[in-house]
Formats: structure tokens, sequence, C-alpha cells
């Protein structure tokens, strides 16, 4: 199914956008965690946690839950196969931190793996930036600057 022009580029604009704060996220608490009160490494570590699930939806979901969600079906015709393994892995503890209301500890407590789910998205952003390629499709290049945007975080990373 073939989506039409104002729709991918909205789509494409909601996952750079998340893709960008994701990344920021990563950077800072990379860069500045430790060193910073628990007050805003939990705000970096929500931000990173609501933006990984929305990426995570956009790239693996099938089915809407409303009409105007965005999946991947949305920015390709022929979306390539995405493995995202650490955060698939992590999604019950990520939904039960970012989205109730709970009496339970792990959640809180938890080393998030960080640096392995950044990494798997990054590499997810390269397949589904090489299929854009592959399919014509115009707005890649505004993907391509959010994935780009962040060198610094190919630094983070490696340490």
């Amino acid at each position: 199914m073939t989506v039409s022009q104002p729709t991918r580029r909205l789509a494409v604009e909601r996952l750079a956008f998340s893709y960008d704060s994701l990344m920021h996220a990563t950077e800072w608490l990379a860069l500045f965690g430790d060193d910073r009160t628990v007050g805003e490494r939990n705000a970096h570590v929500d931000s990173f946690l609501v933006h990984s699930r929305r990426i995570l939806d956009i790239l693996t979901k099938n089915t809407r839950a409303e009409p105007d969600d965005v999946l991947v079906v949305d920015l390709v015709d022929s979306p390539p196969h995405i493995a995202l393994p650490t955060v698939s892995d992590q999604r019950d503890l990520i939904n039960k931190r970012i989205l109730h209301v709970t009496t339970d500890a792990e959640p809180f407590t938890v080393e998030w793996p960080i640096k392995a789910i950044a990494s798997e998205f990054e590499n997810a952003l390269q397949l589904l930036i090489d299929q854009m390629v592959e399919e014509g499709v115009q707005e890649v290049d505004r993907l391509f600057q959010a994935k780009e945007g962040h060198g610094g975080f190919r630094k983070v990373i490696k340490n």
C-alpha cells in the first residue's frame, strides 16, 4: 500500500523526532548521567525509554491501535526485516516504568542497556534509510539528517 506524500512526510518527521530525542538522551546519559542529580538522570532515562518504545512500535508493529498511528509501512512500501532483540526483551519493563504507577522497584532500579538499545536503533534506522533510498522516497533526507546529526553518539557507544 502506497501512502500519500503528506502522510509519509509526517511519518518521517515523527520518527526523526523520536530518534533525535532518543540520541540526545543517550548522549546526555553517557556523558553526564553519573555526575547529575537522581532527578536529572531519571528524566533522561524516562525520555530515552519513551522514545525507545515509540520507535519500537513504529518499526515492529503491524496494526494500528489508533487510525493515525505511524507504522513502518507509512515510511516504505516494502519494509526491511528489522530485529531489535534488546529493546524487545525490555518492552514489558519499559512499559511498567513509563506507563504504570507501580510499587515494583525493578523498573526504577534496573540498569538499562542504553548503549545496546541505541546501537540497535542506529542499525535499524540505517536499514530503513537504505530501503527508502532504494524505493526513491524523497523524505529520506530528513531521516538521514537525524541519524547523522548524532556523530557524538558513535563515540559514546565505543567507550
